[in-house]
């Protein structure tokens, strides 16, 4: 019995069996509660994970937009400087030359060389954007230097830029028989003659031009927006002290002699704006662009920049042609270039301001987001800028057309620039001021088709529109009776058909884009692009129709103010400044014409914007 009876401390067979059983669903229930902590504790790192991921976004994000908003005022206040210092060029060389041979000659002398300084090379042109996007996508794929990109294409592009210059020199007058054959007439002779030596003074601008396209693009693709922006500036003040330093003008140097002295103003400010380009460029350790770099290991990114060049080169070419036909049509009539050149310049200063600061600092962006395949990101981006292009080029086209006769009278009416001249010019400007927020945006679209790696359907809908302009200029021209009208509305309707078949393709691309990438919807409460644009475009267009209506009340109350009130005042204030009394009262009338109808035009869209809120 003793045996039986447990000693203190010991258990019974069968309480120790249960011991084990209990011990067991113990270390069980410890092992399962660790296993939980560390799950919880694993959930938590990959939910701490994902909020940082999330911040981390977040803050690209805002760094993305803070860097645009900051390239967006850096562009805008030097594009504003560059349009200021064209619109005085232009106010100069109308003041000494009016609308006569002399202009009239340099408006076809000027084709081939501005093509290659303005277009091809300019700001935002083919080389620009092929050095730019070539430079970003190959330092997110493979790491490329920027340096040797740009040393090889300038390699490559100066030859043939050589090559073509030397041509212009050489056969100045087969070249203008292309582009103006009613020069050849008998009655043209002098224009004739004062163009082809322009022409050969300005040939070297073929070879300035591309280089000053490749530093842009250089200087863009590393955050540098400063000296790109100004170098039309530059170009503008050089070639008004050239001017000014030599004398020119018909009066003062007969016109063969203005001539020349326009065309050498023309180089000169060419060559400065080349020169602010390089040494930018230098001192920012970008790169050199008159060294020479030929090596098969850089082909990769040539051939990156080739396949953007080409189709931008050529859909540029295309619209460029377009205004080679314009010119060919209008040298039937004499002075009707010149018109529709001082007409252009009224509508272009602003639509390429604000074609400037809405493209040049989002390109890099949306060339970077094509890159790394964040097609939301990119249609998001693309939507912000055609609306942003829409809302500046509405009242943009409502105020230059209400207020054109004022705007003509106080920027060109002086001296050479009689009355007469205005009243050419102001229904080619209203003509002009109908497509100003078209230029916007189909300036917008080819960009985006080139941040895609795209340029098929900008060089086809290029081809076409040179194709209906051709057709629509021989008709306009003869059955209107402005032919210079007839010729500009040619161009507005054929940008217009232009930018909606781009957009479409667009819409198109980027919805396949998004559908492969599987991305998800907007959030609840968010609305559709689509639903965006619906709202966007009602709004704008009733914001137009109150704008258009102020605009026409505004005139009629400005003129009746002008001889009652405006010139008894301004000739008070006449004797101090060095104007006439008529200018400060059509100005002062007009800065608050063009003033009212922008501040009638955002109050509107404002108010509209609340109503849809509510």
């Amino acid at each position: 019995m003793e045996a039986l009876v447990p000693r203190p401390g010991c258990r019974a067979p069968g309480d120790r069996k249960a011991l084990r059983r209990r011990q067991g669903r113990a270390v069980g229930l410890r092992v399962s509660r660790q296993s939980g902590t560390r799950s919880r504790r694993g959930k938590g790192r990959d939910d701490e994970r994902g909020r940082i991921a999330a911040s981390s976004a977040q803050t690209d994000d805002s760094k993305e937009d803070d860097g645009v908003a900051a390239a967006t005022r850096v562009v805008g206040l030097c594009t504003v400087a560059c349009k200021a210092t064209g619109l005085a060029r232009e106010v100069l060389l109308t003041s000494l030359y009016g609308i006569g041979p002399v202009m009239d000659a340099f408006a076809y002398a000027c084709v081939v060389p501005a093509y290659f300084q303005v277009v091809v090379g300019g700001l935002n042109g083919p080389i620009h954007t092929a050095v730019l996007v070539s430079a970003k996508k190959g330092e997110v794929e493979d790491g490329a230097s920027t340096r040797r990109l740009i040393e090889s294409l300038s390699t490559w592009l100066a030859v043939p830029a050589a090559a073509l210059a030397l041509a212009l020199f050489c056969f100045p007058g087969r070249v203008l028989r292309v582009f103006a054959p009613g020069l050849c007439g008998a009655g043209s002779a002098l224009e004739l003659s004062i163009a082809q030596e322009q022409l050969r003074i300005m040939s070297p601008c073929v070879l300035i031009g591309v280089l000053t396209g490749i530093a842009f693009g250089g200087l863009n693709a590393k955050g540098n927006f400063l000296f790109p922006s100004l170098g039309q500036g530059v170009a503008n003040v050089v070639m008004v002290a050239a001017i000014l330093g030599g004398g020119g003008g018909c009066a003062a140097a007969g016109a063969m002699g203005g001539g020349r002295c326009l065309a050498l103003a023309f180089l000169l400010g060419s060559a400065g704006q080349l020169l602010v380009q390089g040494i930018a460029m230098h001192g920012r350790g970008v790169s050199t662009l008159l060294r020479p770099r030929l090596s098969l290991a850089d082909w990769p990114g040539v051939s990156r920049a080739a396949r953007v060049l080409v189709p931008a080169t050529l859909s540029s070419t295309m619209l460029q042609l377009a205004t080679y036909t314009d010119l060919w049509f209008a040298s039937a009539w004499r002075g009707a270039a010149a018109v529709m050149g001082c007409a252009a310049m009224v509508v272009t200063a602003p639509v390429g301001l604000l074609s400037s600061t809405i493209v040049v600092p989002r390109m890099p962006l949306l060339t970077q987001q094509a890159a790394e395949l964040r097609w939301d990101a990119f249609r998001d981006t693309l939507d912000d800028m055609l609306r942003t292009g829409i809302a500046l080029g509405l009242p943009l086209s409502i105020s230059l057309a209400c207020f054109a006769e004022q705007i003509v009278r106080a920027v060109y009416q002086r001296s050479a620039f009689d009355a007469r001249a205005t009243q050419e010019v102001v229904p080619v400007v209203v003509t002009y001021a109908l497509g100003a927020g078209l230029f916007i945006c189909r300036d917008v679209a080819v960009r985006a088709f080139y941040s895609l790696g795209e340029g098929r359907a900008p060089v086809a809908a290029s081809l076409a529109a040179l194709a209906v302009n051709a057709v629509l200029d021989a008709l306009l021209s003869r059955t209107m009776a402005n032919p210079a009208v007839g010729l500009v509305l040619s161009t507005v309707l054929v940008t217009s058909l232009s930018f909606a078949w781009l957009y479409c393709e667009l819409a198109r691309s980027l919805a396949e884009k998004v559908a492969a990438a599987g991305s998800s919807p907007p959030p609840t409460g968010e609305a559709s692009p689509a639903a965006k644009w619906r709202t966007f475009l009602a709004k704008s267009a009733a914001a137009s129709a109150v704008t258009a209506a102020h605009c026409k009340a505004v005139a009629a109350v400005a003129a009746a103010a002008r001889d009652a009130h405006a010139l008894p005042l301004a000739r008070k204030l006449a004797g101090a400044l060095p104007v006439s009394a008529e200018w400060i009262a059509d100005a002062s009338l007009l800065g608050v014409c063009l003033v009212s109808s922008w501040a009638v035009y955002y109050l509107c869209s404002r108010l509209l914007d609340r109503v849809a809120g509510l």
